[in-house]
C-alpha cells in the first residue's frame, strides 16, 4: 500500500535534534596601568562523555523472527527491508498482507554522540526523544501513554484513521535508553487495538535488549 512507503520515508527523514552547544566565555579585563586589555588564559574544553552505545545494531535483527511473524504474519520479506540514513539513523520495515489485514512494522534507531565541550550524548538523546514524541502527536493527533520499565523514557502512541476506505490503527512506542532513541512503528488494518499495544511493547523490549554498550 502507498501509505507504508510514504510514512516510513517520512519517519526516517525526520530531522535529528541539532547538537546543543554550551558556550562559555570570559570578558577581557582592562589593566589599570597600561590601558590595554589582557588576553584571557585559553580554556580547554572538557573531554566529551564516552557514548553509552558506541554503535547501533542491525535494525532488522532488533526484533525476533517469532515476534515479527506474530505482528506481520504475511510479511512480503520476513527478513525485513533495511534503510540506512546518513544521520546515524537506521531503520527496518516489515509489511504485507491482504488489504483488510495489512500490517506494517518498523524499527527505527538513532544514537547521539557527545559534542566536544557541549551537550552529552544522553542530553542530545533526551532532546531528540522529546522532539519525536511531540512531532508524532502534533502530526497525527495520537493518544499518549507514558510507559515504565522500558529504558530511561518511553511513550506508547495510539490512534485511528481511515485511508482508501480502510480503517487503520496504530500502536507505536518511542523510547530512550542512554544516548539511543528507538521508534517501534506498528500499524495496519483488521487488528485489535489492545493486542497491538501489547505486541508493540514486546517489540520495543526486544529492540532495547539488542542495544549493546
Amino acid at each position: 500500500m502507498n501509505v507504508m512507503a510514504s510514512r516510513f520515508a517520512r519517519l526516517l527523514a525526520c530531522a535529528a535534534v541539532p547538537a546543543m552547544v554550551i558556550a562559555s566565555g570570559s570578558a577581557a579585563s582592562a589593566s589599570p596601568h597600561s590601558g590595554q586589555q589582557e588576553s584571557p588564559a585559553p580554556l580547554s574544553a572538557p573531554a566529551p562523555h564516552a557514548a553509552d552505545y558506541p554503535a547501533l545494531p542491525n535494525p532488522c535483527k532488533t526484533i525476533s523472527r517469532h515476534t515479527v511473524h506474530q505482528m506481520v504474519p504475511n510479511a512480503d520479506n520476513p527478513n525485513g527491508e533495511s534503510h540506512p540514513d546518513p544521520n546515524v539513523k537506521l531503520g527496518c520495515n516489515w509489511q504485507g498482507g491482504p488489504l483488510d489485514q495489512w500490517h506494517s512494522l518498523s524499527s527505527i534507531l538513532e544514537r547521539f554522540d557527545s559534542a566536544p565541550g557541549g551537550a552529552s550524548g544522553r542530553d542530545r538523546a533526551k532532546a531528540a526523544y522529546k522532539q519525536k514524541v511531540q512531532y508524532l502527536v502534533k502530526v497525527n493527533q495520537w493518544k499518549v501513554t507514558s510507559l515504565s520499565g522500558l529504558g530511561d523514557q518511553a511513550t506508547l502512541l495510539t490512534g485511528d484513521w481511515k485511508e482508501d476506505g480502510y480503517q487503520f490503527h496504530t500502536a507505536s512506542v518511542v523510547f530512550r535508553s542512554a544516548n539511543a532513541v528507538v521508534f517501534i512503528d506498528f500499524y495496519g488494518t483488521g487488528m485489535q487495538a489492545a493486542k497491538m499495544s501489547k505486541q508493540a511493547q514486546q517489540a520495543a523490549k526486544e529492540a532495547l535488549a539488542s542495544l549493546k554498550r
